[in-house]
């Protein structure tokens, strides 16, 4: 199916050939990511290793989660502003509502731990005619299967072209979206579902790949009036000029598969410690064995001959404390690589100073100030977008011109008493708005209490001066109160 979705570009000279097998290789590597994620590793046992650890999986010890959630947990987006002046911020009221009404706490929750994660994520803009309004979804990465996708300029800046692959019941459909249309397809001469092989019903899966498809056009094409493609791309650790994000979990995955097969050998030597292998040498013990009983050893018809040898041992175990150490240091290796101050990951580490652990946590702290950018510039430019198909299609008006400010919650884990000290300097020095700011207040929050300030000291000032002889040449008003 990917070799008819590039035909479609390649006739349009978007891609070059070789576009479906690069595709498909990378949604190879996002659908493996997502199975570490969830704990499902790659942990290769022969039958007879299955048999004696009594389980058919083996055994994973998932850190991958832990790598991917810590980042995620500590990139939380508090508000995002426009810089349109005046108390009554209109831009600002329609930008709230737009988040509230698409339940934004979620949304970033969900595009931020899966931008980590499989490196690439996006967010489907599109205008609903029955609501007259905005609607913002999260689209994942392409995972060999099903996704979305995103082919840019020859210049790597602009998105040409967007296509979402997905399945209705037991349909795989294909959407293109353009910059000033979209074109909707459906995959159709598919082989019918191998049931052994699993799988979604009504197609065959073959290495990740449907076989036999090709993508029949349904409708005439929709026209798209915003003049630029519905779609914003999130990008994991990559510059502007790259195609593709990377997963926090790139480098991880390795070791987490040596960590695995450290783990399944820890517990097959206390295995063998718990149960030893027993050996008899010369002759046939009894089928069990236990504490005060007699055994009785005897050779041929019954008596044991001078040249006969008999002997009974048990097989010698291995030591479990280096595999407790060898896991250890994987542990250490995977906190080290991925920045994680997790004490899950660093408190197994022998000997780790807390020098290096504080040390961790600023390159924690310095990872996620460099995504608040990277990931701040896409949510921006997804309010331009939305405000774009507003104006197209809504009745509302927004200002086009208005620039966009993403208010994150702080990365450091912050000492409150030091961060109350520093605050009631600046209220000291008259510096209120950096006050605030310390306090957690974020650019929007911080004018409307300003704002609120001034009006109550209008006020009291109107009041004070309202029954003396001549205080109206100053000019002063009455403020209406504010509640």
């Amino acid at each position: 199916m990917l070799n008819e979705i590039e035909k479609v570009l390649r006739e349009a000279g978007l891609v070059g050939k070789g576009w479906a097998e690069a595709t498909r290789v990378q949604g190879r590597r996002v659908a493996k990511y997502r199975r570490y994620y969830e704990g499902e590793h790659d942990v290769k046992l022969s039958r007879d290793m299955q048999d004696m650890l009594r389980s058919d999986d083996g055994f994973s010890d998932n850190y991958c989660e832990l790598v991917v959630n810590t980042m995620a947990d500590r990139l939380l987006v508090r508000s995002i502003t426009s810089d349109e002046a005046g108390s009554e911020n209109e831009t600002d009221a329609w930008a709230e509502a737009l988040m509230v009404r698409e339940r934004f706490d979620a949304l970033q929750l969900d595009v931020h731990q899966a931008c980590i994660r499989d490196g690439d994520t996006y967010v489907l803009s599109e205008y609903d005619e029955a609501t007259g309004e905005v609607k913002m979804h999260h689209e994942a990465a392409f995972d060999g299967e099903e996704g979305m996708l995103v082919v840019y300029d020859r210049l790597r800046r602009r998105i040409v072209v967007a296509i979402k692959v997905w399945y209705e019941l037991s349909e795989r459909r294909v959407n293109f979206y353009y910059a000033d249309r979209v074109v909707k397809y459906e995959a159709t001469g598919e082989l019918p579902l191998d049931e052994a092989a699993g799988g979604v019903k009504g197609v065959q899966i073959v290495g990740g790949e449907t076989v036999g498809g090709k993508l029949k056009k349904i409708g005439e094409d929709i026209p798209w009036l915003a003049g630029q493609v519905p779609v914003s791309h999130f990008k994991n650790r990559a510059g502007s000029r790259r195609v593709n994000g990377s997963s926090e979990l790139t480098a991880v995955v390795p070791l987490q598969d040596v960590l695995n097969r450290v783990v399944t050998s820890m517990v097959m030597t206390g295995e063998l410690n718990a149960f030893q292998i027993r050996v008899a040498k010369g002759f046939d013990p009894p089928e069990r064995l236990a504490p005060g009983m007699w055994v009785v050893i005897t050779g041929d018809n019954g008596v044991l001959g001078r040249d006969d040898q008999a002997d009974a041992y048990t097989l010698e175990a291995g030591e479990v404390i280096p595999f407790i150490d060898q896991a250890n240091f994987i542990i250490e290796q995977m906190a080290t690589i991925s920045l994680t101050p997790l004490p899950q990951l660093t408190g197994g580490a022998a000997g780790e100073s807390g020098e290096a652990m504080k040390e961790r946590k600023e390159g924690m702290i310095g990872k996620i100030n460099r995504s608040q950018v990277r990931l701040g510039n896409a949510w921006e430019d997804l309010m331009r977008l939305a405000v774009t198909i507003q104006n197209a299609y809504g009745t509302t008006q927004v200002d086009a011109a208005a620039g966009w400010t993403v208010n994150w919650k702080p990365a450091e884990v912050r000492d409150t008493a030091e961060v109350l000290a520093k605050a009631q300097q600046m209220h000291e020095w008259g510096y209120e708005a950096e006050a605030l700011r310390l306090l957690g207040y974020d650019g929007g929050e911080i004018k409307r209490l300003m704002e609120e300030k001034q009006a109550a000291a209008s006020n009291a000032m109107a009041v004070l001066g309202a029954g003396l002889p001549g205080f109206e040449q100053f000019g002063v008003p009455v403020v209406e109160e504010v509640a």
